[in-house]
């Protein structure tokens, strides 16, 4: 057997009306009308340190999925993977509805229209070959924002040297209730502005440093989302070693061109920018670290040591 576990950074998803279906001349069918297995393990959400581990680029995707993909026929078929490095099949997410069973085309978006192997993102995929008796343990992802329904995990299989494309749905699996998601629904997503991005350079290459400056919703802000957008700006900006941060949740906070151009710094920054939170964070060679203010209109500072966090 081999035990595989890869990371999926897509969630995609399609629609079904019936067990056996024909998309562009790809049929449909549940594993149990294969020669495969295809089971779900176990359906679990994730911690905001393991969503920001494993999933970073992709917000609201906090639910684990464990499959296994084994081959119980004689014949050996092939599934499409996501790229020649990997063992990990590439398919849709698909789930139960009142009008059967529907694809989505994103956390939320439906699609009324089966989707085949041509709809996948990426169309750089390889086709690995599951011998006879062979066993494929992998982590797929979901979102609890279709909480309680139920979901299934799509995979492209052709068997032995026949050209013809099946798509496999799996068992399905419950999706889990996120409580803290619940209580705070700004978490689902929340989208930011980079306002500013400099760089200052010295002549020691070591002492260069960005500056950054972000407008968020306040409505959003939140610790956990302050962990996720400082992680997926230090991946992207991952050079120079310095990075300096800073968040803001008003317009009336952020300074403009001309502040900027005279040097904008806390002395000169309007009181009014105090009624409304904010965040600094700092990257440098041997920390990484950010302060903010959890109550809005209150001057408490907390301070969270993401350098720890991610040991």
């Amino acid at each position: 057997m081999v035990r595989m576990e890869t990371f999926r950074s897509l969630f995609i998803i399609g629609l079904l009306t019936v067990s056996v279906l024909s998309i562009k001349g790809q049929e449909v069918k549940s594993y149990k009308d294969t020669q495969v297995i295809f089971e779900v393990l176990s359906a679990t959400l994730m911690g905001p340190e393991e969503q920001i581990r494993k999933q970073s680029d992709n917000i609201g995707i906090d639910v684990s999925v464990k499959m296994r993909l084994s081959n119980t026929g004689r014949t050996t078929v092939f599934f499409y993977t996501f790229g020649k490095k990997s063992t990990s099949p590439y398919g849709h997410i698909i789930k139960e509805s009142g009008r059967g069973l529907v694809w989505f085309t994103g956390l939320q978006s439906l699609s009324d229209n089966p989707l085949g192997i041509d709809k996948l993102t990426l169309q750089s995929g390889d086709w690995f070959a599951l011998v006879p008796e062979m066993a494929i343990e992998y982590e797929s992802f979901d979102s609890s924002v279709d909480a309680g329904k139920k979901h299934a995990q799509t995979f492209f299989m052709k068997v032995g040297g026949k050209s013809a494309i099946t798509q496999v749905f799996s068992d399905f699996y419950t999706v889990p209730t996120n409580t803290e998601r619940l209580k705070n629904k700004s978490e689902r997503s929340f989208r930011y502005v980079i306002f500013s991005n400099l760089i200052q350079e010295f002549d020691d290459p070591k002492l260069n440093s960005r500056n950054i400056g972000v407008l968020i919703d306040e409505k959003a802000f939140s610790e956990n989302n302050l962990v996720r957008l400082f992680y997926m700006l230090s991946k992207r900006y991952p050079e120079p070693e310095f990075l300096d941060v800073s968040v803001y949740t008003n317009l009336e906070q952020t300074p403009t061109p001309e502040e900027m151009d005279q040097g904008f710094t806390s002395e000169n920054e309007d009181s009014t920018g105090d009624h409304y939170p904010w965040a600094v964070y700092i990257r440098n060679d041997s920390n990484e670290f950010f302060n903010y203010t959890p109550i809005k209109g209150k001057s408490d500072i907390k301070s969270v040591d993401l350098f720890k966090k991610r040991k």
